[in-house]
């Protein structure tokens, strides 16, 4: 029986320790005790359960079974993930969450040479999905990689995301630092540019402004069509990235000191597809830049005339007539869309005192976007009477219909015997007539009807005819009463195509009619105009109705705006661009 016993003991120690002892002395039990024990111990190691995550933790140490490890252990959370959100509750996701969320991030920062490129990207996209503040050093080390050294585009895209949700102002250097290094014409940067672009907008402060002026400051050149050289068409695309995105941060940012750089880029032809976004910026901006712009309209500083010069030269290839001042042009339109009344008197001033019949055409289209005032009204239509009927606006067209309708801004059916005079003086213009004639029907009250009637008898086509008894019928049903212009505005019949120009007759008559608690009214019954036509008009009259701007106002229309895009609503989307401009505009005025 002992010798047995001594037998068994021999071969454990074996077991154990690879080689059996001699003899066994005093204490043998008790030494065969622990080798059992440390035996069971191993034994319990190795039967690990691979159902829990415990198990697959202990391998992320492992350089043979650290891949394996994270794609279980991304599996165990995407199950858990989708269990949680079938139940609407997640104890199970939070367990889970405490157990790998710190392996896993030391993993990524500690292994990140020594995984495949597959994995890693599966191991940060894991962690950036967590949203959870303890995956900061692996974030910050994804976007660091790619700020160093370029690589890791996949892994910057998930990271700044997370980054985002997780507001990491400790990764705004890192994050700086990827966007300079960025090249949209690659490989890695392709895919993620966008994605950077949103997560910087997102994350925008004020200690990038040099960079951001740097930038922007950069020559762009404009592939011509049909170009073949491939480097300049890749230049193109980079700069039109670092431009764009360093144009709208400008904008978040809103330092003053953006300011020249964006004028900058709106004085040069060959930044057109960035000059929107610093017009935008500007507006954001607010009364530095309509400080900024009237010094560059009048002309005072010779340095931003100079280069609107020289940059139309080199656009056109041609001299310029002395008359043709392209900075004034530049000017007028970011002091129009900035939209403060401030900007009145040097826009009125440059109109008296313009040679040329562009750059009076623009400023007269820019007045309209102020807040209405008699003086303005009446500088509108002693240069729109001084204009030529060959003048055109750019990009080409004729001036004097662009302006007509630009006069519908005004809100003000007080215009509406001027309209029909200058319909009358315009003889055999057509095109100028019925531009006129439609302008009158969107403004006209019910006293007004029969005199637009006459005039449309006289000089209308069947277009002009059929609009009319569209506009006529809203404005019989309901005379002087807001709140049914408001129920026409919003009528789902009037977003169809068929009706739509009853709803937008009805939304320019909530700016004749309206007030601040109509147009509370109508900021809130936003979502259903949905004709984009009507939901144009219908932003003009909040912004008409808002003459010294409103934050709770804009606030209302940016939550309309981002719901539509988290919904994924592509026509509401489409047409929210003029709400986002409004708003910027409410906010800009209001802080003036």
């Amino acid at each position: 029986m002992l010798r047995t016993r001594r037998a068994a003991i021999s071969l454990l120690r074996a077991l154990v320790f690879g080689t059996a002892l001699p003899s066994l002395g005093a204490g043998a039990l008790g030494a065969a005790s622990l080798a059992a024990g440390t035996l069971g111990a191993l034994s319990l190691t190795g039967c690990q359960d691979e159902s829990q995550p415990e198990y697959w933790v202990d391998k992320l140490n492992d350089n043979s079974w650290r891949a394996r490890a994270i794609k279980q252990l991304d599996q165990f959370y995407e199950d858990a993930a989708t269990r949680a959100s079938q139940s609407g509750d997640s104890p199970e996701l939070r367990a889970l969450t405490e157990k790998i969320v710190v392996p896993l991030t030391n993993t990524y920062v500690e292994q990140y040479d020594n995984v495949d490129e597959k994995t890693r990207h599966r191991l940060i996209k894991l962690l950036a999905t967590m949203r959870d503040p303890r995956t900061e050093p692996a974030l910050t080390k994804a976007i660091g990689e790619f700020a160093e050294k370029g690589r890791g585009g996949e892994d910057l895209k998930w990271a700044a995301r997370a980054a985002v949700d997780l507001k990491l102002s400790s990764v705004s250097d890192k994050l700086l630092g990827a966007f300079l290094k960025l090249r949209a014409d690659s490989e890695e940067g392709g895919p993620v540019y966008r994605d950077l672009n949103t997560s910087m907008l997102a994350m925008a402060d004020k200690s990038w402004t040099p960079q951001l002026i740097d930038k922007l400051d950069a020559p762009m050149e404009l592939p011509g069509p049909g170009e073949q050289d491939k480097a300049k068409v890749s230049e193109f695309r980079n700069q039109q990235f670092w431009q764009t995105t360093a144009a709208q941060l400008l904008g978040v940012i809103r330092d003053p000191k953006g300011v020249d750089a964006l004028f900058r880029v709106i004085l040069d032809p060959s930044k057109a597809n960035v000059q929107a976004d610093a017009y935008i910026s500007l507006v954001k901006i607010g009364k530095p830049a309509v400080e900024r712009a009237s010094q560059i309209l009048q002309g005072q500083d010779k340095e931003m005339v100079e280069l609107a010069a020289s940059k139309a030269r080199k656009a056109s290839g041609s001299a310029l007539l002395a008359s043709d001042a392209p900075h004034v042009r530049a000017a007028a339109i970011a002091l129009g869309t900035i939209g403060h009344a401030s900007a009145a008197p040097a826009l009125i001033s440059a109109l008296e005192s313009s040679q040329n019949e562009t750059n009076k055409a623009v400023i007269l289209r820019e007045l309209t976007k102020l807040p209405a005032s008699a003086e303005i009204k009446q500088a509108f239509k002693t240069g729109f009477a001084s204009l030529s009927q060959d003048a055109v606006i750019p990009p080409g067209q004729a001036a004097k219909p662009q302006l007509a309708e630009a006069a519908t801004s005004f809100f003000d059916p007080e215009l509406v015997p001027w309209m029909l005079q200058q319909t009358a003086a315009a003889k055999k213009d057509e095109e100028l007539q019925s531009a006129l004639l439609v302008a009158a029907i969107k403004l006209m009250t019910a006293d007004q009807l029969a005199s637009v009637s006459s005039a449309i008898n006289k000089f209308g086509n069947e277009l002009v005819k059929q609009v009319f008894g569209e506009a006529a019928a809203v404005v019989k049903a309901c005379g002087k009463d807001g709140a049914c212009y408001l129920d026409a505005t919003t009528k789902s019949a009037n977003q169809t195509d068929k009706a739509q120009f009853a709803g937008i007759k009805a939304a320019y008559m909530l700016g004749v009619y309206g007030n601040e608690k109509l147009r509370d009214s109508l900021v809130s019954s936003i979502d259903s105009v949905s004709n984009g036509a009507v939901r144009f008009t219908a932003s003009k009259a909040i912004d008409f109705l808002s003459p010294k701007g409103s934050a709770a106002v804009a606030d209302q229309l940016q939550k309309v705006v981002e719901a539509n895009v988290k919904r994924g609503d592509q026509e509401k989307i489409a047409g929210d661009a003029p709400l986002k401009q409004v708003a910027y505009r409410l906010r800009s005025r209001e802080q003036a």
